[in-house]
């Protein structure tokens, strides 16, 4: 009888631990948003919901750092000229500008950014991306794979090198130290794609700013059940040892 007391509380104890880790990965990032704007008709601002909306794309490409393999596998977010084509871009655009949460930003061509294998991931290999968004560049260096991204500016002026980019060039030329991955991609390019770092998925849609409360309560709840357990657990201990 004793055994099957202490069975349940340790059962209750693992089950809002459990609680409070779903908690925490579903509800880190409820109010990310991602702007486009600049040189458009009509400027926009997705939620990690409403990105995660339209139609996903999954391209397959390894992420290179100067020469050196970081990781590799299937990413899948938002083509970058279905986002562009949303806003109605200037016709005289030449480039578009990445903006980090962290500060880091990435200037690409307009035609790079046109390319139907250049996306906004936020997914790898099915699983969501803990840098929430990465631009995914197949056969580019790993310092442009921008990650945690939440601003887009497009301009008519040309690419330019800012201090947090070394070479906007590598966009197009191969790595100097090109190296395969062990196991390539069709579609994949022996270039080399950085360390960068995304997240909605569109299975499992990703939550806005509206999930905020749920998260919390989800916590409280998850928090509750442990404090519970735990003091359960140590009023019955305390008995059997008496």
């Amino acid at each position: 009888m004793k055994r099957h007391i202490l069975r349940k509380l340790l059962l209750f104890i693992t089950f809002g631990l459990v609680s409070m880790s779903f908690s925490s990965v579903c509800f880190s990032y409820p109010e990310w948003t991602l702007k486009v704007a600049g040189k458009v008709n009509h400027p926009i601002t997705l939620t990690l919901e409403e990105l995660a909306a339209i139609p996903q794309t999954t391209v397959s490409a390894p992420l290179y750092c100067f020469g050196r393999l970081v990781t590799s596998g299937d990413w899948s977010g938002v083509q970058l000229s279905l986002l562009l084509e949303k806003v109605e871009y200037d016709k005289n655009v030449k480039s578009v500008q990445f903006y980090a949460t962290d500060g880091y930003t990435v200037n690409i061509p307009i035609a790079e950014a046109l390319r139907e294998d250049v996306i906004i991931a936020y997914k790898k290999d099915e699983q969501l991306l803990p840098e929430t968004l990465r631009l995914v560049i197949p056969g580019a260096n790993g310092e442009l794979w921008i990650s945690m991204i939440n601003q887009l500016i497009l301009s008519i002026d040309e690419t330019t090198i800012s201090q947090s980019e070394p070479d906007l060039r590598k966009i197009i030329q191969p790595s100097p130290t090109p190296q395969q991955s062990p196991t390539p991609q069709p579609t994949s390019k022996p270039e080399a794609t950085p360390s960068a770092s995304p997240l909605p998925s569109t299975t499992t849609k990703p939550l806005n700013s509206e999930s905020a409360p749920v998260a919390l309560a989800t916590t409280a709840i998850a928090a509750l059940t442990v404090i519970i357990g735990s003091a359960g657990l140590l009023t019955y201990l305390k008995k059997r040892k008496a």
